[in-house]
């Protein structure tokens, strides 16, 4: 609804010359052959609501593809027209963040919603997730439905009613159908039947994946959001990447290339890291950050998804690094849009592109790799405001730092977001205070044994100096199990005097120390509580081996165990 539909343009090709037809409401039976390229164009200034069916015809074989006006619903909709996201008959650069709000924590929750994070709200609002393997368990198991290249089936498709059913009166943009389908080999030819079933049941809202394999599934959703993370690793000093920055680009590239404006691609950013698999994991840096989204949209991406909420905050350079691409991409989403990309240079090291507009032009120049870089751009000339940097590019030579990205627009388009340099302090500040809190466990994860009451993603979270994030939760209610965390400290052999947790709803925690199994409750000569923090001095120094905390409240969170 809202598109123009005074004309039908399409491309059509065969070994063989082929014959169009065209006919609907509104549309007086037409007939035309394509151009020698396979264009087509037929007008129809009085196309009215309904379908119409274009037929080709090529030596007795012919197939037909409908073409549907739709009646606008008086909700939400959605659509893709070239390569963008469209809302509500507007194009958007859709920013969200993925698990919205799960499992942060409350002082993270806090902090997310104090600040303004640049997302588009409404884009997120009441998605409906139709995945298959969740609806019906089992489908993406050996012999599942979900393996064979089969359409889906009828019990299948009674779960996916349920679902339209129970959004049909509700304002979302789109559906969400499998989640990295290529991990778990799910069919293609599955996977476009449940897709093809959910948009003819529905026309008004597009259907999403996120997959590494979009050349594959092309045909299988509208919109592809790349999880191309970079899962960095510290090995021997040096920092490993199993998927390099200059190699994000090519996923992009499996939609880009293949010249379809039906589809939306966009880009999963690296909002965490594998340290629940390995201490050696790392987080991005703020540059690492930058560069792995423009490696993205400097390809075409249109849209970011990060994963996820109750990741980005473990670094300041994940959250502010999420905060300023956000930002940038919401400043610059004319360009992104609807700009004319034109790639000028493309190595394995660098890469350029230039976006135009009728009434300004940007271009955007990045090192994709960790050593410097010298490049000369002669389709840069005069002079360009360089995006969030107080500072005129007058050159069309360039020194690049590692992985470092330069935006230069013919207009200033920084407005009074912070610049570079502001954020770049505010992620050097925030790292150097979390590195230097004195805690004798502070980074000791790997020697800390922990047993408790819930289970988590790993213990690193507890001792990485980062007070508003979710390290560990339990939220039974009291007297229905115990809630606890025991800590066998023996590898470290802390001597301590005072204790501090960092978290929410730790009243009445009660903290015993020992050995293995003869603990007793720990006397505590003085107890400070503020929100979030709460502070024990001892009456003397102790070496325990183990320390327990033992919890009463219904929603427990830890965030951060420190001894001094």
């Amino acid at each position: 609804p809202g598109q123009d539909c005074t004309k039908i343009v399409g491309t059509a090709k065969a070994t063989k010359p082929i014959t169009l037809t065209l006919e609907g409401p509104g549309i007086p039976k037409q007939t035309l052959t394509p151009d020698e390229n396979g264009n087509f164009r037929f007008d129809t200034p009085d196309f009215a609501e309904g379908d119409a069916y274009l037929t080709a015809s090529m030596e007795g074989y012919e197939t037909k593809k409908k073409i549907s006006r739709l009646a606008p619903t008086g909700r939400m909709m959605s659509w893709i027209s070239g390569g963008n996201l469209i809302v509500d008959g507007k194009a958007e650069f859709r920013r969200n963040i993925y698990a919205y709000s799960w499992r942060g924590g409350e002082a993270f929750k806090r902090k997310f919603h104090g600040e303004d994070q640049y997302l588009t709200e409404h884009i997120l609002k009441n998605t409906g997730y139709i995945q298959p393997d969740v609806l019906i368990k089992g489908l993406n198991a050996p012999g599942g439905e979900g393996l064979r290249d089969e359409p889906i089936s009828d019990a299948l498709k009674a779960k996916i009613d349920e679902v339209m059913e129970a959004h049909k009166d509700k304002d979302f943009t789109y559906y969400y159908i499998y989640d990295e389908p290529e991990c778990v080999n799910i069919s293609p030819v599955f996977l476009k039947s449940m897709y093809e079933y959910i948009s003819e049941k529905d026309p008004y809202h597009v259907c999403s994946i996120a997959s590494r394999a979009c050349e594959t599934y092309v045909d299988c959703a509208d919109w592809f959001e790349t999880h191309a993370y970079l899962d960095i690793n510290v090995l021997n000093g040096q920092r490993v990447f199993a998927r390099p920055i200059n190699t994000v680009g090519r996923y992009v590239d499996d939609i880009a290339k293949l010249n379809r404006p039906d589809k939306c691609i966009g880009f999963m950013p690296t909002c965490f890291a594998y340290k629940y698999l390995s201490l050696c994991a790392d987080f991005p840096t703020f540059d690492e950050m930058i560069a792995h989204c423009w490696a993205a949209m400097i390809r075409g991406a249109k849209s970011f998804w990060p994963f996820a909420f109750m990741d980005m905050n473990d670094r300041a350079s994940v959250y502010e690094g999420n905060r300023y691409m956000f930002s940038t991409a919401d400043a610059l989403q004319e360009f992104l849009l609807l700009g004319k990309r034109t790639t000028i240079l493309n190595t394995s090291d660098v890469e350029a592109a230039t976006f135009d507009l009728p009434d300004k032009k940007m271009f955007v120049l990045m090192n994709k790799v960790s050593t410097p870089q010298t490049v000369t751009l002669p389709e840069i000339t005069g002079t360009w405001c360089e995006f969030r940097h107080a500072r005129d590019i007058t050159t069309n030579t360039f020194e690049l730092k590692p992985y470092e990205v330069i935006v230069g627009t013919s207009v200033d388009m920084s407005g009074d977001l912070p610049t570079y340099q502001e954020i770049l302090a505010i992620c050097e500040n925030a790292e150097y205070k979390r590195t230097h809190n004195k805690s004798l466990l502070f980074d000791r994860a790997g020697d800390v044994k922990i047993k408790t009451s819930a289970l988590d993603r790993g213990n690193f979270k507890l001792f990485d100096g980062v007070y508003d994030d979710l390290g560990w939760e339990d939220g039974a209610k009291p007297g229905s199990r115990p809630k606890f965390i025991e800590m066998d400290i023996s590898k470290v052999q802390p001597t301590f005097s005072k204790i501090v947790l960092t978290g929410w709803n730790l009243e009445e925690t009660v903290i015993k120390v020992g050995k293995a199994d003869a603990l007793e409750v720990l006397k505590v000569t003085e107890t400070h509580d503020s929100e979030f923090v709460y502070t024990y001095v001892l009456n003397a120094p102790i070496t325990p081996d183990v320390l327990r905390f033992d919890f009463n409240q219904t929603q427990t969170e830890v965030y951060e165990i420190e001894v001094f």
